[in-house]
């Protein structure tokens, strides 16, 4: 039995797409070979947060955001897909699906903090979302109120002045001049 050179080609190119797609997928983080739990987040504001972005357990990568869209309502929320590799990890139904900052340049995750309910989540839920306030966000926070108080601080050094300058410049000062000579 002779097997046709089309024939071989055909099985190469099958082949060959089948280990780009693993492979593509490997890079991302997502292990194909292990079972999945899939849940779900939505937030009001994305916060940068993109696809293939890490999913952070206790300082340990657990998992991938594999989508971000729009919700099909048209409300303008943000649904996150979160793919977990850990299949045997007990997901309270009460866990907080959290966007950080990973960072100092900006990076987005989804930091898991873990609910106290006995009561587990079931693949494929909706879980509670929160965003955490980065650095950028904190540090900004923290000085406004400090510009808010230099301005008021400037527009009454700039009164303090001009009232000044009135007193000095005025037909009452033209004496002051002769007298300290």
């Amino acid at each position: 039995m002779k097997i046709s050179r089309e024939f071989l080609i055909g099985v190469l190119v099958v082949v060959s797409i089948a280990l780009l797609y693993l492979g593509v997928n490997y890079l991302k983080g997502v292990n194909l070979f292990l079972k999945q739990q899939k849940y779900y987040a939505i937030y009001e504001n994305a916060a940068g947060l993109t696809a293939s972005n890490p999913v952070i357990l206790n300082g340990y990568k657990i998992g991938i955001v594999s989508d971000v869209h729009m919700h099909e309502s048209g409300n303008g929320t943000i649904v996150a897909e979160v793919v977990l590799n850990d299949s045997k990890l007990k997901i309270p139904n009460d866990t907080k699906l959290e966007i950080y900052d990973a960072d100092l340049f900006g990076g987005k995750a989804i930091q898991i903090i873990l609910g106290k309910s006995t009561v587990l989540a079931e693949n494929k839920d909706t879980l509670t979302s929160g965003i955490s306030l980065g650095l950028t966000e904190t540090i900004k926070n923290e000085i406004e109120p400090l510009k808010e108080k230099t301005s008021k601080l400037f527009a009454g050094v700039d009164s303090v002045i001009n009232n000044l300058n009135n007193v000095l410049g005025g037909s009452q000062s033209e004496g002051l001049v002769e007298h300290f000579r």
